[in-house]
């Protein structure tokens, strides 16, 4: 169950990153923490 929470909030993050980037082109390249988050999502 913890785990599936903490599974949630990266998904969370990421949207959240890929909303901001989408709202906020100018401010490319993302954010090194959404890169982080997904490099750690694709490893699990």
């Amino acid at each position: 169950m913890d785990f599936q929470i903490k599974l949630y909030n990266i998904l969370f993050k990421i949207l959240n990153d890929l909303i901001f980037i989408e709202v906020n082109p100018h401010l490319q390249p993302p954010p090194p923490l959404s890169f982080m988050l997904v490099h750690v999502y694709s490893t699990l």
